[in-house]
């Protein structure tokens, strides 16, 4: 779900239609970029932390297309925007497919930092059964990858979500500025 709604949200937000989904990456752990965008999707059931990492290259070559200006031009502060907008558009999308099953949860701010914690995330609840996805998203300008950490802190809870993409309607097709 969380690697469909990322490429569906980057499609339409960037207005790049050409981008591919891989599962995994190419590139080398756990470096995926220098910089990295989180949130947090959580209630009493479920935690679910997604991160987006990318390069300044990248970074800059989206804004870059995004806002139809010169490479040279982009101010860095525009491209922490993009990314973190792009997060929460993709969780947005989620946290409605799962609203639809009864299932609320909260969302954080995104955030965004330079570095990665792929090397000292070990904050993890021992009781809870926990997943982690790996995905990227292939474009002209470069990799964005994907990883979201899943805590099912209620398994039995968890285990009866099933669901299937919810259809997109017209409420959903707006775009902040």
């Amino acid at each position: 779900m969380l690697h469909e709604a990322s490429l569906r949200e980057f499609q339409h937000y960037s207005k790049i239609s050409d981008a591919q989904l891989i599962d995994g990456t190419t590139l080398t752990a756990p470096v995926f970029g220098h910089w990295m965008t989180v949130i947090l999707m959580a209630n009493a059931e479920l935690r679910v932390t997604v991160k987006a990492f990318y390069g300044g290259t990248c970074g800059r070559k989206l804004m870059a297309f995004k806002s139809k200006k010169p490479a040279h031009t982009v101010n860095p502060r525009w491209i922490s925007d993009y990314m973190k907008e792009l997060l929460n558009l993709t969780c947005g999308a989620v946290k409605r497919e799962l609203i639809a099953l009864d299932c609320n949860v909260g969302l954080s701010l995104p955030l965004e930092m330079r570095g990665f914690d792929e090397l000292f995330a070990e904050d993890r609840d021992s009781s809870a059964s926990y997943s982690s996805y790996l995905w990227t998203i292939k474009t002209e300008h470069g990799p964005l990858v994907f990883r979201a950490e899943i805590e099912a802190l209620d398994t039995e809870y968890v285990a009866n979500l099933c669901w299937a993409p919810q259809p997109e309607s017209a409420d959903a097709d707006m775009e902040f500025l």
